[in-house]
């Protein structure tokens, strides 16, 4: 009878937090994070990039707007703390989207390190808990990707979806999203080579060495 308490007690807190704690928008830009956040219990802690930020942003009743300048490239992250709930979101900073990405299907946190290290411009996330997979691609400076559910970029703070839609009112929350269809998958090196010269392509762990030269070489189309 006390375990079946707790569990009732655990999951209500938890339903409890979700509707007291919303990202009403986030948008970022080369140098700038703009966010708008719901705190309807008005006593949340904001922690930016792990630091306790008591001034970085603005309340007004329930609502705090956030203006982020001056952040260098790479991965940024935003969290509001209260009793019993954690609100956080990643984000890529000074990362322009790329008209030719090259893309690596991942599973986890270790295949999306070993992606950005290569040098991909993305990841999609097939496989796995997105959320912490967003999160490690956006810490190693590249962009991930969710398929089919556009969901994934409110709460997995995913950059776009793959082969899926974004419904308007989400994109008008989230602007610098983008949904993506699915590219062509290259086989080996020289087709990567071939199908990044006309748009987008899926690379294999097998391919690695085509990127890692791409870089080398500063070839990014």
């Amino acid at each position: 009878m006390r375990t079946l308490f707790l569990v009732v007690l655990v999951v209500t807190g938890c339903a409890t937090s979700d509707s007291r704690l919303r990202f009403v928008s986030s948008q970022a830009t080369q140098a700038s994070w703009s966010l708008v956040v719901d705190d309807r219990a008005r006593g949340a802690e904001i922690w930016i990039d792990g630091r306790l930020r008591a001034d970085a942003c603005d309340r007004v009743r329930s609502q705090i707007r956030c203006e982020l300048r001056g952040l260098f490239p790479g991965g940024h992250t935003f969290e509001l703390r209260t009793a019993g709930a954690v609100l956080r979101r990643s984000v890529l900073i000074g990362a322009p989207w790329r008209d030719k990405m090259a893309l690596v299907r991942v599973r986890n946190e270790d295949e999306a390190e070993a992606a950005a290290k290569a040098g991909a411009d993305g990841v999609i996330i097939v496989g796995g808990d997105w959320k912490p997979i967003v999160d490690t691609a956006h810490k190693a400076g590249v962009r991930a990707l969710v398929v089919g559910d556009a969901g994934g970029i409110e709460w997995a703070s995913a950059d776009g979806v793959v082969g899926g839609e974004i419904p308007r009112a989400l994109h008008e929350r989230f602007p610098e999203a983008r949904a993506l269809p699915w590219p062509p998958e290259a086989k080996n090196g020289d087709e990567v080579r071939a199908l990044l010269a006309q748009g987008s392509v899926i690379v294999t762990a097998d391919s690695f060495e085509a990127l890692r030269d791409r870089r080398k070489r500063r070839v990014f189309y």
